[in-house]
């Protein structure tokens, strides 16, 4: 049998040849400086004005998201604890009160800090949270396009009924494409987030305030800047995982 780390190796060349890894990289950096512009446009039409609106954090603010979400969860009493899981209304105003009252508590408002998955102002930290939602999307993209051409194109010129005459498993063969394609879209992942904090920390304002997350719509947590970011790579990374795992449970 044919070792796997030979396989492997022969799947990952064919993506990092250089024409091809010029094209991908090409492609990468259009897209990048496109979306850049737009983001730049938003800027400039925007400035500083505060997307985000919120309520002052005062005790009575606090105590009626609090009550707005007890009221709501007395009127799914009777539903079963499924429907109940599922309620994004529910899980919105659970995760609300759980802000205001951490918010309250610590002598904290909406100017003080930043809450996780929003823009807040316009800053070198949400260009770079924009830009890795955008690359994620692309890459995504990228890779699924990219295994089902594989397999296409090799049935299509005859390599593939070649390569599994071969003393090596389907199985083999298979998870080989899949882990070549992860590693070179991770590299891309790992390359649009050095350049987005490249360009987003010299053309932008870097954001200094404590982060905001509400996990769960249970616990509070504060993180810095830099912590965040961290998390929406990881969290953009988890979900292209994802993607790719459905795509390989098809085959």
């Amino acid at each position: 049998m044919i070792g796997f780390s030979n396989i492997f190796k022969a799947e990952l060349y064919k993506l990092v040849k250089l024409k091809t890894l010029f094209k991908i990289l090409l492609a990468i950096v259009i897209i990048f400086i496109a979306f850049t512009l737009l983001y730049s446009l938003i800027y400039n039409v925007i400035g500083n004005m505060d997307i985000t609106i919120m309520p002052d954090v005062t005790e009575e603010n606090v105590e009626l998201a609090e009550q707005s979400y007890e009221a709501y969860a007395e009127q799914l009493d009777g539903e079963n604890a499924m429907v109940k899981a599922h309620d994004s209304n529910l899980y919105s105003l659970k995760a609300t009160a759980k802000l205001y009252r951490y918010l309250y508590d610590n002598n904290l408002d909406f100017n003080l800090v930043t809450l996780f998955g929003s823009f807040g102002k316009l800053s070198a930290n949400g260009y770079i949270t924009y830009i890795l939602g955008i690359m994620s999307t692309v890459i995504s993209i990228f890779a699924v396009v990219t295994i089902i051409k594989s397999f296409a194109g090799e049935r299509t010129q005859g390599t593939l009924k070649m390569q599994l005459l071969r003393p090596v498993s389907k199985e083999a063969m298979i998870t080989a494409k899949f882990l070549a394609v992860l590693v070179v879209s991770f590299a891309l992942y790992l390359f649009s987030f050095i350049l987005a904090g490249i360009v987003g920390v010299i053309a932008y304002d870097v954001d200094a305030k404590q982060v905001v997350a509400v996990l769960n719509a249970s616990h509070v947590v504060t993180m810095s800047p830099f912590g965040a970011l961290i998390v929406y790579f990881v969290y953009y990374v988890q979900t292209h995982l994802h993607i790719l795992r459905l795509d390989y449970s098809y085959l």
